[in-house]
């Protein structure tokens, strides 16, 4: 009985462990005129609401790939970059993005980012929540099309998003350390962004083991007592 269980078990694990997908960009902004907005201290957030059940994988930063910038493809400061739960305000998970900590993810144009993985974490299907990214006066935001720092921000209807998650709203704030900003603005200046795959659902076979697995412990049980 006792081979029986470690049996299953090893199956189990073997098929819980084959079907992870592949991770998505949770944002994706235009790649068109190269943007010049040059960041001031604080935060820039980016709300959204939760489609299917996903676990975040990667915390990003975005790049600026502009021909006017002597930097383009770097980050020069460090970012410190985290998942909010928008109801309760609580920091899920965090990591500092920059300078030159992980690939490029996006398609190295205009619309890339900075990738770092981080421990996975769960966010479920119709909540909010929020990823918030720390800006610097070195590294600019993507506000789309403008001279300098008068850059009008990118529209809303401008911001795509993977199917598992919709954006929902751009919130800023001045703090010189990573936090839930809570000022809402009517365009979008983008800096975080995240990195994710659906949450794994169990394949009927691995369903089917852990039911055998019960059978097997039950039997080994009742062998016991007698």
């Amino acid at each position: 009985m006792k081979m029986c269980i470690l049996s299953v078990t090893a199956a189990t694990l073997f098929l819980a462990c084959s079907g992870q997908a592949k991770a998505d960009l949770a944002f994706a902004i235009p790649d068109a005129i190269p943007p010049a907005y040059t960041s001031p201290i604080g935060n820039d957030g980016l709300m959204f609401h939760v489609n299917s059940d996903i676990v975040v994988t990667a915390l990003d930063y975005y790049v600026y790939f502009g021909p006017d910038s002597a930097t383009a493809g770097t980050l020069q400061d460090a970012h410190h970059v985290g998942i909010y739960d928008a109801t309760t305000h609580a920091l899920l998970g965090s990591t500092i993005v920059g300078p030159g900590n992980g690939p490029i993810v996006g398609g190295g144009g205009l619309s890339s980012f900075l990738s770092v993985p981080i421990a996975p974490i769960p966010l479920l299907a119709g909540h909010d929540y929020m990823v918030v990214g720390g800006e610097t006066p070195h590294d600019p935001d993507n506000g789309g099309p403008g001279a300098g720092n008068n850059t009008p921000g990118i529209p809303y209807g401008s911001i795509g998003n993977a199917a598992a998650v919709t954006f929902t709203g751009y919130f800023y704030d001045s703090s010189p350390v990573l936090a839930f900003p809570t000022t809402p603005y009517g365009t979008v200046y983008v800096g975080p962004n995240f990195e994710f795959s659906a949450a794994a659902v169990p394949e009927p076979a691995t369903v089917a083991s852990w039911s055998l697995l019960g059978l097997c412990v039950v039997g080994w049980n009742m062998r016991r007592k007698k």
